[in-house]
């Protein structure tokens, strides 16, 4: 299935798992073990890339039906120019990474599970 077929519903089952990827692959990893593992650092990165990119392709609908998710800001981090996973692989900022880990991602999975998929009419 290509991506521009691909229903909302399955974007956020995507986020989901990434969000679940990025718990187990982190895990129990303290911040300064996490800043030595570069596997860990890449698969966290690519794992960030996939939400903020499925972020970026739900649809307008059923990104107003859900307002408690920030969409736009998840696809800004993922694509920040200097910094971000995306762009930023001369100077990613593991500090900022490492922030969004353990702060930003439990409270995204939280919200995640509660979005209703607005019905395709609502445009």
């Amino acid at each position: 299935m290509t991506a521009e077929k691909r229903r909302d519903a399955q974007r956020i089952d995507d986020m989901l798992n990434a969000i679940r990827e990025i718990e187990e692959e982190v895990g129990s990893l303290g911040r300064a073990e996490y800043e030595k593992d570069r596997t860990v650092q890449k698969a966290v990165t690519f794992d960030i890339m996939v939400l903020g990119d499925a972020a970026s392709r739900v649809s307008q609908r059923t990104k107003k039906a859900n307002p408690a998710v920030p969409w736009a800001e998840l696809a800004r981090y993922r694509n920040a120019e200097e910094t971000g996973p995306a762009h930023g692989y001369f100077g990613f900022d593991l500090a900022g990474t490492w922030t969004f880990v353990r702060e930003t991602v439990p409270d995204l999975g939280r919200k995640l599970r509660r979005v209703r998929v607005a019905p395709e009419d609502q445009e």
